[in-house]
């Protein structure tokens, strides 16, 4: 027994760090010197979820909605320049929430202009869904539970993509190849984003 204890000793380096190398620590969040938002295993989940924005975009370009396509392309890819390395204080992080700030505004102004009824109601159920989604995302992150905060947040865009959809969606457009063929290309640069920063 001495002399097993004696070759587990030789072998272990001496400043070996006795931690548990499974749960997120602060080491996770700033190894490179930088403080990140949320370890890479919390971050990647958001991120995955980012690119179901594919789905309202595809919507806009299909209603020609050359306005809503901006946003919903433009979300998507601010969000995805921001969670690929989420860096607290940041450019990235500032550029992220202003877009999707002005985004939200321009569409609270249209959607009255252009939705009525049920799918009037939809939208800003969701919408409210939504925001109350992000409420208890910032609630978990300063209570530092990063697992149920980046679940909530990723949970931001499944509700705001079916909301946005709901307000993009004219299902009197003509169908169009062009528009078709956009969509197809869209896809393709989100499929090659996506391997590139999720697998």
């Amino acid at each position: 027994m001495a002399l097993a204890a004696r070759a587990v000793a030789a072998a272990t380096p001496r400043d070996a760090p006795l931690v548990d190398t499974s749960r997120p620590s602060r080491i996770d969040m700033e190894s490179d010197g930088t403080r990140l938002v949320l370890p890479r295993q919390y971050s990647q989940r958001i991120l995955r979820r980012s690119f179901n924005t594919v789905f309202c975009s595809s919507v806009a370009i299909m209603s020609a909605r050359a306005d809503y396509a901006v946003i919903a392309i433009g979300t998507m890819l601010t969000s995805i320049n921001y969670w690929r390395r989420p860096i607290r204080g940041g450019a990235a992080r500032a550029i992220d929430m202003t877009y999707v700030a002005a985004s939200f505004a321009y569409q609270c102004w249209r959607a009255p202009l252009e939705l009525s009824g049920r799918r009037h109601a939809a939208y800003w159920a969701l919408a409210a869904v939504t925001i109350s989604c992000y409420a208890r995302a910032r609630s978990f992150g300063k209570q530092g539970d990063l697992d149920a905060s980046s679940r909530w947040h990723s949970r931001i865009h499944l509700f705001g993509n079916v909301a946005n959809a709901i307000l993009y969606a004219d299902v009197h457009a003509a169908f169009s190849a062009i528009r078709l063929g956009m969509c197809c290309v869209s896809w393709l640069v989100f499929a090659g984003l996506y391997a590139r920063h999720c697998l």
